[in-house]
């Protein structure tokens, strides 16, 4: 609907795409858009599922601490977003600036999801200090 040209050839295509598609559709979620939204989703899920159990290892284990924390990381995410837009103004929108500021907001994102499952793992109740610790049985023969 978004090919504008083939839309502005026929008449048809015009009147539907002013009934799916509003003239301010970039600040409104328009049918077309959520229908678009929930295709990509449907798709990416079809993709990422036989691959779940591989999520948690290698360089998938940041982005699932991330998104266990999701609450605490997108409203950190909102200071970090201030903060890099202003140090790009301050040094410029150049590749190493760009990736500075980058690295930067998503070492404050994982460091802000591991610092909030530390927390709630409560490290510091009683329940935490009396869990059991498994000894080897080989370590109790003297």
């Amino acid at each position: 609907m978004s090919f504008q040209p083939v839309v502005d050839s026929f008449s048809v295509l015009r009147q539907v795409q002013a009934l799916v598609v509003p003239e301010d559709a970039k600040t409104n979620l328009a049918a077309v858009r959520l229908v678009h939204f929930l295709c990509l989703a449907y798709l990416v899920l079809g993709c990422v599922t036989p691959f779940a159990h591989r999520l948690n290892q290698g360089l998938g284990s940041p982005i699932v601490r991330i998104g266990q924390q999701s609450l605490a990381t997108f409203v950190m995410s909102i200071a970090a977003a201030e903060i890099g837009g202003f140090l790009l103004q301050l040094f410029g929108t150049g590749f190493l600036a760009t990736l500075g500021v980058n690295f930067f907001g998503f070492s404050v994102l994982l460091g802000t999801a591991w610092m909030m499952a530390f927390v709630k793992r409560e490290p510091w109740s009683k329940s935490y200090a009396k869990r059991d610790i498994a000894i080897p049985v080989h370590a109790l023969k003297k």
